[in-house]
């Protein structure tokens, strides 16, 4: 059924109604800067519990592509109105970035500890739920929160590169034996950053825009193995 004139003029009408509830903002920063506005508190994460997680090869691809100046993928925030932003898209291009620099807070590596030690074991989690040392030790073996790898689907702090599929002689560096030069050259390699931020409605722009992001891969945690 093709529609009618006016059908098309309510759409129309309504979209630019809908439209007029938030503003969106292309910024171009640099990955330091986005270091630190985690590091003060300016930038949030929403969740660590769903996002599938990068194994090392993903987190060396990404980083290569930093140190050729490869385009990648923007990250999408949603502001709070305070001037605070919360990440709703990039979450394992932020932690990949923050743990190689060592910057991840304590607190978010056992999030993510937690969370990779939950999905290991075969239990249900959802953030905040305690797990037992021992059930930590069983899974992660050896490793320490906050230090190089936890486990093989997670990353933390100072974590070192595998060889790349263009740069093979990346493997085994990290932070504390990259040259100067190539650390600032991560360090000032640029990102895209969407902000959204909505216009005092009612309307939940941070779930709506984490939703339409994630849910293929939200959907497929549902499905039956």
């Amino acid at each position: 059924m093709n529609p009618t004139e006016t059908t098309l003029r309510q759409l129309e009408d309504f979209i630019q109604q809908q439209t007029q509830q938030w503003a969106t903002e292309y910024l171009r920063m640099s990955w330091a800067e986005m270091i630190y506005l985690y590091g003060g508190q300016e930038l949030r994460f929403r969740d660590f519990c769903c996002a599938p997680r990068w194994d090392l090869a993903q987190s060396t691809l990404f980083m290569e592509s930093l140190l050729l100046g490869l385009p990648t993928a923007p990250l999408v925030c949603v502001s709070d109105g305070a001037g605070c932003w919360e990440l709703v898209d990039g979450l394992q291009r932020m932690i990949c970035i923050l743990g190689f620099f060592g910057q991840l807070r304590d607190e978010d590596v056992r999030a993510i500890t937690a969370e990779v030690t939950s999905k290991t074991l075969g239990t249900s989690f959802s953030q905040g739920q305690a797990h037992s040392q021992g059930q930590a030790h069983a899974v992660l073996g050896n490793n320490t929160l906050g230090n190089n790898t936890l486990g093989n689907n997670m990353l933390g702090n100072y974590w070192s590169l595998a060889a790349g599929s263009m740069l093979p002689l990346l493997e085994g560096l990290n932070i504390k034996n990259l040259s100067t030069k190539l650390s600032l050259n991560l360090k000032r390699s640029s990102i895209t950053v969407i902000v959204v931020e909505a216009k005092g409605c009612e309307y939940n722009l941070r779930q709506d825009l984490f939703l339409r992001f994630n849910s293929p891969w939200l959907q497929d945690l549902h499905q039956p193995d």
